[in-house]
């Protein structure tokens, strides 16, 4: 199981997500939609820690 709380991005001091949680759980396939641009590779990039300007408590 993945959970991800209080998820925050801020780029140029203009708020992207605030507040965001979400839960995945074991044994679901789970798929991210959204138009070109919407942020999708983001969570990947979340979920390893990459984003520096980004604030989340992140249990696997």
């Amino acid at each position: 199981m993945i959970e991800i709380h209080n998820v925050s991005l801020q780029i140029q001091k203009t708020n992207i997500l605030q507040d965001i949680n979400v839960m995945f759980e074991d044994g679901q396939i789970h798929g991210i939609v959204g138009r070109n641009g919407s942020r999708k590779t983001w969570g990947l990039s979340l979920r390893h820690r990459v984003l520096s300007r980004t604030t989340a408590d992140i249990k696997t």
